[in-house]
């Protein structure tokens, strides 16, 4: 079985400006739209060689009945020839999928369009867009966790091992403490 890859979903990157945000957004939907429609011309394609086909075994088996209708009122006796095997097409058609790649239907290829920013893109901004920033994510190591890392200590550390009594802690975590 040959497994192909017929599609690829883009990835909007982070840090855009909301208009080539929105514009990322509409390309990228509009590419899904053409996916979801070449899969249901597919799809529909499919079931109608499918559809052939039953409508095909349908007439075999009307004609088989037609015969057999004939043959049930006679009264001489009947002959059969049949083969050892069961009657099937000696070149039997292998399953193929609907996704494979045929040399005809080649998959559309999603290309961004490039940002132009017009006179027209600004009057649908607002004053909040005016304010967006690009947000800079630093690439930290693999140990950033470790290094990064450090034990806060509440009070004043470990218990002196001497404490034998509440009364004794208590004066411990007070200034009576010398």
């Amino acid at each position: 079985m040959t497994s192909t890859q017929l599609y690829t979903v883009p990835i909007i990157p982070d840090g855009l400006r909301r208009v080539e945000l929105i514009k990322q957004f509409a390309d990228t939907f509009d590419y899904l739209d053409s996916i979801s429609q070449d899969i249901f011309n597919r799809i529909s394609s499919r079931l109608n060689v499918y559809r052939a086909e039953v409508n095909q075994f349908d007439k075999q088996i009307q004609h088989s009945d037609e015969h057999i209708n004939h043959i049930k009122g006679s009264k001489y006796p009947i002959q059969v020839h049949s083969s050892a095997r069961y009657p099937i097409e000696q070149n039997r058609s292998t399953f193929k999928s609907i996704f494979e790649c045929d040399t005809d239907n080649k998959p559309s290829v999603f290309h961004y369009d490039l940002f132009h920013s017009n006179e027209s893109d600004d009057k649908y901004t607002n004053s909040k867009s005016n304010d967006d920033t690009l947000i800079v994510l630093k690439q930290y190591e693999e140990n950033f966790l470790q290094k990064t890392k450090t034990t806060n200590l509440n009070g004043f550390g470990r218990l002196p091992t001497n404490i034998k009594s509440v009364i004794s802690l208590l004066k411990h975590n007070t200034k009576e403490n010398p």
